[in-house]
């Protein structure tokens, strides 16, 4: 339960950054995340695109917390 939460939160952190570096609205539903490694996500707008249009990755400073980082094409 506790890995499910992290990989939650770290879900909604990069959707969130990657939302506040676009300049065009999406809804969180219209991108799609998907993991390629421990720590490498791909970003897919709109979802099921073949090609990402962004990479991230996140880390946890401390118990509670989660810090995204969001590479955008």
């Amino acid at each position: 339960p506790e890995r499910r939460r992290l990989y939650a939160t770290a879900f909604w952190s990069i959707k969130e950054a990657y939302l506040k570096s676009k300049t065009t609205q999406f809804h969180p539903k219209e991108i799609e995340i998907v993991r390629k490694n421990k720590d490498l996500f791909e970003i897919h707008d709109p979802v099921g695109s073949k090609v990402p249009s962004g990479i991230a990755r996140y880390s946890i400073p401390q118990k509670g917390f989660v810090a995204s980082e969001v590479y955008i094409k």
